[in-house]
């Protein structure tokens, strides 16, 4: 049962690949996901269903367009990869490992968006309100579930824990960027951060946020410097931070609960 559970995880996440490389093409475009149908970005030539097997046809054609023998970008690769790994991982640690069924259905599409939102802040420095609103969305629909269930309680008799949750860290990244511009004089943070920011409060809750929060300023930090020294960056120059937003978040959903095990320990509150 584990292998064939597992081996849809990988197909699945393929497939959903395929159309996250649409999302990440279209959006910062502002072209309609719907029309026109799949084609080349080179020749405009329409892609059939064996140009859209996904992973296989990029293999196949030899990571070339089979019209016009243009270079297809690795990217569509590695965003397919990217996504079925991944929900081969979430799947295995949500659904075999530990049974929480309610996590996957959870994580899924957040890790899907997370995967858009990283490739299109790294070429085009913007993070889509579309995606960002989708994670906060799936998170509170979500908490709904659970609060329906009986397994997690409203706040102060009203309030569901992801919407403070996501104001929570919509708030904190707003302070550290005003803090940035008193500091720096500039922005440190865009508005795309801070939408992305709820969406992580939304669907991690508030403590694996602040992990993954955390993750991504000390990773951001040392990749930071490791351009300076190369002398691929100055300082002050900008990164986009949304990569770095991503990667702490996946971190989070997988190391969580031993990353916060391990601080309290450190820290002699354990």
């Amino acid at each position: 049962m584990e292998i064939p559970l597992l081996v849809g995880a990988f197909i699945g996440g393929a497939v959903v690949g395929s159309f996250l490389n649409m999302l990440i093409w279209r959006l910062p475009r502002d072209e309609s996901i719907l029309f026109p149908p799949s084609h080349c970005p080179k020749c405009n030539a329409r892609l059939h269903t064996l140009d859209l097997i996904p992973i296989l046809s990029y293999i196949f054609l030899r990571g070339r367009c089979r019209y016009c023998g243009e270079k297809i970008e690795p990217r569509y690769l590695i965003v397919e990869l990217a996504s079925s790994l991944l929900a081969l991982l979430i799947v295995y640690k949500f659904l075999i490992y530990d049974y929480e069924p309610l996590l996957v259905l959870l994580y899924l599409p957040f890790t899907f968006a997370l995967i858009a939102v990283f490739f299109i802040d790294l070429q085009h420095y913007i993070i889509p309100d579309e995606l960002s609103l989708f994670t906060i969305g799936w998170g509170v629909a979500v908490d709904g579930i659970r609060i329906w269930r009986g397994e997690q309680p409203l706040i102060a008799g009203f309030i569901p824990p992801a919407i403070l949750s996501a104001l929570a860290m919509g708030v904190l990244i707003i302070l550290i960027n005003l803090l940035g511009r008193k500091m720096f004089k500039k922005e440190s943070m865009g508005g795309g951060d801070v939408m992305l920011g709820g969406g992580m409060g939304a669907c991690l809750g508030w403590q694996n946020a602040l992990v993954a929060f955390f993750l991504a300023v000390l990773i951001g930090a040392l990749w930071g410097v490791i351009l300076i020294v190369k002398r691929k960056k100055k300082w002050g120059t900008y990164i986009a931070f949304g990569p770095f937003l991503v990667i702490g978040s996946i971190g989070a959903i997988f190391f969580a609960p031993q990353l916060i095990d391990l601080y309290l320990t450190f820290a002699g509150f354990k």
